[in-house]
């Protein structure tokens, strides 16, 4: 049997409120990164600051790649993106005290002029069992056009595991 906890659909009302009341203007498209959008979804990297990020560029993603990565020999190599037509949108939770922590992208309002990125952050409630382990969250997805800048909106929800 799935529990759903009170917290975690009021968070999601809430997050799609916020989704319908954004405006990104005429022409706009909404858009969500499935399984093969995704380049990293990890609990354990080195990336120790909480941040969102727009990728441009292969510099700024292989920086990006040896930040989350650069402690693992060997090295993976880091996904190839077409940065001509395609950007990589990064978050991270920064460090955390256990497992059970979680970020991620849900989807982006994209039009000509604006890039409304719209991101979960998920944290463990009191019963919940974790690892007791430092964990560090990131997400990173490429998009389907590319992007200059964008507007965040997150999203924190407790999971309810009682």
């Amino acid at each position: 049997m799935v529990r759903i906890s009170p917290s975690l659909v009021l968070a999601s009302l809430g997050a799609g409120l916020i989704a319908c009341s954004v405006s990104v203007g005429p022409g706009s498209e909404a858009w969500a990164p499935d399984s093969s959008s995704i380049l990293v979804e990890s609990s354990y990297t080195g990336i120790t600051d909480a941040r969102l990020s727009v990728i441009s560029d292969s510099a700024a993603w292989q920086a990006a790649w040896s930040e989350m990565f650069g402690t693992l020999a060997p090295q993976p190599p880091a996904p190839v993106v077409d940065f001509a037509a395609q950007s990589v949108l990064l978050v991270a939770l920064g460090s955390r005290p256990t497992g059970g922590y979680s970020i991620r992208i849900d989807s982006v309002a994209h039009s000509a002029t604006q890039n409304v990125v719209f991101v979960t952050d998920t944290s463990p409630g009191s019963g919940c069992l974790v690892t007791q382990a430092i964990t560090t969250p990131v997400e990173a997805v490429v998009t389907p056009w590319p992007v200059d800048a964008a507007q965040w909106y997150t999203s924190r929800v407790t999971h309810d595991c009682t």
